[in-house]
């Protein structure tokens, strides 16, 4: 199923991957104080601060009403659009990486 640029299936997308975000960076935030701090808590922080970057650079778009013009704007704009997507998702992959190397930091201690 396609999802059509500038419609609500996109619009709703957006807000659904925002709100993931949100709770990724909060959940993240707050395992080391529920693991009692233990592996290396600097990664979690690390990237607490990854997501809290891919979500200002993500900015608020699902609450925008901007997207709804879309099928007026030129293939240029679209391709610059696409491009600032670029960072975002490095700022995502960082975070979610660090996130996941921070809970096999503490694997070895939830396992004994």
């Amino acid at each position: 199923m396609a999802i059509k640029a500038g419609g609500k299936g996109e619009i709703a997308f957006e807000a659904v991957h925002l709100a993931f975000l949100v709770a990724a960076a909060a959940i993240i935030f707050a395992l080391p104080s529920m693991t009692s701090y233990q592996g290396l808590p600097a990664l979690a922080y690390a990237a607490f601060g990854a997501l809290m970057v891919a979500l200002v650079i993500y900015g608020l778009k699902p609450l925008r009403l901007e997207h709804l013009d879309r099928k007026g704007r030129e293939e240029a704009e679209r391709s610059r659009l696409f491009s600032a997507k670029r960072p975002q998702s490095a700022a995502w992959v960082v975070g979610h990486g660090l996130a996941v190397i921070y809970i096999a930091s503490i694997a070895q201690y939830m396992f004994r």
